[in-house]
């Protein structure tokens, strides 16, 4: 049967791919959803001071990058330049992917015409509701 779902989906295209910016978006829109990064994340961002905001208790994110062939999104990226955004709720309790960002492949951007490097993102936003 027919399944609605909420997913947020967003690209950056210019002369430069955009990867940061992408991946800002990313860990804004992780704090617009009270989800705070992981430990182990803040340390190696090279942002040691961790101001956080409020955030839901349990509730932790992480990325970690997407390796080839791992996952059907795998061919959309360049590869060494895409990552895996991770979730661990008090639901579960284990990490879960919720979505995927990184830098297209050049394929990719031929198929659609776009002249530009670009980023993408895309998240399920029901996991963090």
């Amino acid at each position: 049967g027919a399944k609605n779902a909420r997913r947020v989906c967003a690209t950056y295209a210019g002369p430069t791919s955009g990867f940061e910016i992408i991946h800002g978006l990313v860990d804004r829109i992780m704090t617009l959803c009270e989800v705070a990064p992981e430990e182990e994340y803040v340390s190696s961002s090279g942002n040691k001071t961790n101001k956080l905001v409020h955030c839901k208790e349990g509730w932790f994110y992480t990325i970690r990058e997407l390796k080839q062939g791992a996952s059907d999104y795998a061919g959309t990226y360049f590869p060494g330049r895409a990552a895996e955004i991770l979730l661990t709720s008090p639901n579960g309790g284990e990490r879960v992917v919720i979505g995927t960002f990184g830098i297209l492949h050049p394929e990719v951007l031929a198929n659609f015409d776009i002249n530009y490097p670009t980023s993408a993102v895309e998240l399920d936003l029901e996991a963090l509701l």
